[in-house]
């Protein structure tokens, strides 16, 4: 009877605990971990100014960490004007800023993973938003109608780009896209002028429907284009595909395009193949004047200067794995090889003056370069 009694003693604390709900410096926290003593934001109704999010808070004469911006904490707030988030928060949940129309600028700290749903939702305020390598997902509706947002960076690779993410941002005019990206998930941004896309995932259905401006799509790396991704992409005037092998795509995945007056430009040599493939035939013209998609990564990612060289010769490899180099002669004659770091120098004061092959090969391919000794 005892330890019924002092279990349901605990219990009943426990409850009590979590339940808490306090204020400290201004902003509402309910304790959510009485074990690890975290705590989270919680709703802020009507809320106005600057909120400063500490890492730590005292409650009862005990410091708690803050780990999570709760669901609809600062929903509504139309006179949040910034806001800092500590590097202990992990998720910003659900509504967190709905609608927080004056706040314009917010740093999401690399501590976080995840973004929720319709958490930024119409914050038309926003102008500049870079996410942080940590975010694993962004949730749908996450930036629906964040019209002022004008310049927006993703790590390498990306994270999860899921419905609606971005519906409706019309100020984006650019986006480099490093990940799969979700149904409808652009739709509507009537600003966007050029994409890229380099992806070893998907582009969902209706990703960039009645994206109007959109003039110029660079496809690098994509494994699946979903129905309609392109609908009534009215401007779209020129596409450039490093993929040697031409996607098998829906008939309207360009439907409300005039692909007859568009130009693709695609990898040499594989004009034939684009030609003789349904839907990519109808572009014209079709031109053969692009790196292949391996070669285009390894340019992207290799730094050889300065050439012409006299005495030192600098490779960088970026981003790069198992690289290594094969140095020939102009006849092709093979005169050393070596495995590379990511920062290499080459004593070059022993060549002779003339033209030299330098070859990187890595994972992700290959790539020569002549080089000239003087």
């Amino acid at each position: 009877m005892k330890k019924t009694l002092l279990f349901l003693f605990i219990l009943v604390n426990t409850s009590l605990a979590l339940s808490q709900t306090f204020n400290y410096n201004g902003i509402n926290y309910q304790v959510t971990d009485v074990t690890n003593f975290y705590v989270k934001v919680v709703t802020n109704t009507g809320f106005s100014g600057v909120a400063i999010i500490p890492e730590t808070v005292n409650f009862s004469s005990q410091n708690y960490t803050v780990k999570e911006i709760g669901y609809e904490a600062f929903r509504g707030c139309s006179g949040l004007t910034s806001v800092t988030i500590p590097n202990s928060v992990t998720y910003i949940n659900s509504y967190a800023f709905h609608t927080c129309t004056g706040l314009t600028a917010i740093t999401i700290p690399n501590s976080v993973t995840i973004l929720g749903i319709a958490s930024f939702y119409g914050c038309t305020g926003l102008t500049t938003l870079n996410i942080p390598s940590s975010i694993t997902t962004i949730d749908d509706f996450a930036f629906v109608g964040c019209t002022g947002l004008t310049s927006l960076s993703f790590p390498s690779p990306g994270p999860s780009i899921n419905y609606c993410t971005f519906s409706g941002c019309t100020g984006l005019t650019s986006l480099n896209l490093t990940s799969s990206v979700g149904a409808s998930s652009f739709s509507g941004c009537t600003g966007l002028v050029s994409v890229t896309i380099n992806t070893p995932g998907s582009i969902g259905t209706e990703a960039f429907y009645q994206c109007s401006s959109l003039t110029t799509l660079t496809i690098i790396s994509v494994s699946i284009i979903g129905d309609r991704a392109f609908k009534d992409c009215s401007s779209l005037n020129t596409v450039n595909c490093y993929i040697t092998t031409p996607l098998s795509i829906s008939y309207n995945v360009f439907s409300g395009v005039n692909v007859t007056s568009c130009a693709l430009n695609v990898p040499v040599g594989s004009e034939a193949a684009y030609e003789a493939t349904s839907v990519w035939t109808d572009f014209n013209p079709i031109n053969g004047n692009l790196l292949a998609m391996d070669n285009f990564v390894m340019k992207d990612n290799i730094q050889l200067y300065p050439n012409p060289t006299k005495n030192t010769l600098f490779i960088n490899t970026k981003n790069l794995t198992n690289t290594k180099l094969e140095v020939s002669d102009s006849n092709g004659k093979l005169l050393f090889n070596q495995i590379l770091n990511s920062t290499n120098t080459f004593d070059t004061s022993n060549f002779s003056n003339g033209m030299y092959l330098f070859k990187v090969t890595s994972d992700e391919g290959s790539l020569t370069t002549k080089v000239i000794k003087n």
